[in-house]
């Protein structure tokens, strides 16, 4: 079937809007739309998940789904797009093997693993079903390679996260498994791992290692759905802010928008070229092409994030050779008002 006029494309969110590495991926999804001949003919409809503030519970999720299946079925989409893990998670067993194309974006966890869960695909090359798209994947040793740079002397590391998603959990799970597989590839020892249940335990244990001399790198992998123990979510500007004034030990990120908040660096996928391989994608289906014959996709294009006032708050000078390698650098942190 190739598609006309009055396309209809539903898009779901993870998070709410404006939020999360999905939006941006949307931005470069619709940014790409706009290029095709089909760029008058879509109405986008949207749902926000909202899986980090008001449904962060399994059972509060399984409430919102329904009603967006119920919204799904009356909107009658051409085609269904989704971003990231959570809403991967929760709408694929429903919507697999239905009607719908259905193409995805922002996957942090490699495909594989959701398909021992449902299966939902053949092989990312031929994935044979209504179900495509492109993942997040991330190259985690690229951002540690990048950190010893900057502190050739550090040797060990502790990570500390939320676990306030099931996703966040298997991903440091597969990363801690490789780390322990392959330990000499990698440019630190880790030397522990923690997950913790709320904010106030979060600051308990970066002050711990703070004052633990054996640790020479904090890797704060994510502070999703984190709570304060009154109930209140905290802002990840809030917790980098905290960060910022506290933890005198470097630490990286995956995420360029927390990098460009306060934290020293990272090797980051581009988002926004994210979203163009899913609207190229989405074209392809739209030209009558089947979800099940296109290939999923891994991200075609990563940089190097830098936050140059973070390194100077650290006392850490970083070489002329990555400041040059960089697409971004950031000479403000941005939880800080006085910058």
């Amino acid at each position: 079937m190739v598609y006309a006029e009055n396309i209809k494309i539903f898009c779901i969110q993870s998070y709410s809007k404006g939020e999360g590495c999905g939006f941006r991926i949307e931005q470069g999804m619709t940014d790409y739309l706009k290029t095709t001949e089909y760029s008058n003919k879509i109405k986008f409809y949207h749902h926000y998940l909202k899986s980090k503030e008001n449904n962060n519970l399994k059972k509060l999720i399984h409430q919102e789904v329904k009603k967006t299946l119920l919204d799904i079925e009356k909107t009658d989409p051409d085609i269904i797009v989704i971003f990231d893990d959570t809403a991967f998670e929760n709408f694929i067993p429903h919507l697999l093997n239905t009607k719908y194309p259905v193409v995805f974006g922002g996957l942090n966890l490699p495909p594989e693993k959701y398909n021992e869960k449902f299966k939902f695909m053949n092989s990312r090359k031929n994935p044979g079903f209504n179900i495509t798209g492109v993942t997040e994947e991330v190259s985690f040793i690229k951002a540690l390679k990048l950190l010893k740079e900057i502190v050739p002397k550090a040797k060990n590391m502790v990570i500390i996260s939320s676990n306030g998603m099931d996703f966040i959990g298997e991903v440091l799970e597969m990363l801690k498994t490789q780390i322990n597989r392959n330990g000499e590839a990698y440019p630190f020892r880790l030397l522990d791992t923690v997950y913790v249940k709320d904010f106030e335990q979060f600051q308990e244990e970066v002050v711990k290692y703070e004052n633990d001399n054996n640790i020479d790198i904090i890797f704060i992998f994510t502070l999703i759905a984190l709570k304060d123990r009154n109930g209140k979510t905290i802002s990840t500007e809030k917790g980098i802010e905290w960060v910022v004034d506290n933890q005198k030990k470097p630490g990286l990120s995956w995420m360029n928008n927390w990098i460009k908040l306060g934290h020293l660096c990272g090797a980051c996928v581009d988002l926004h070229k994210c979203g163009n391989q899913l609207g190229i994608i989405i074209e392809k289906i739209l030209n009558g092409e089947k979800p099940g014959n296109i290939p999923i996709e891994k991200p075609n294009h990563h940089y190097i994030a830098l936050n140059k006032a973070r390194a100077d708050n650290l006392g850490l000078e970083i070489p002329v050779h990555i400041l040059e390698g960089s697409e971004f650098v950031y000479t403000s942190m941005g939880v800080l008002k006085k910058n």
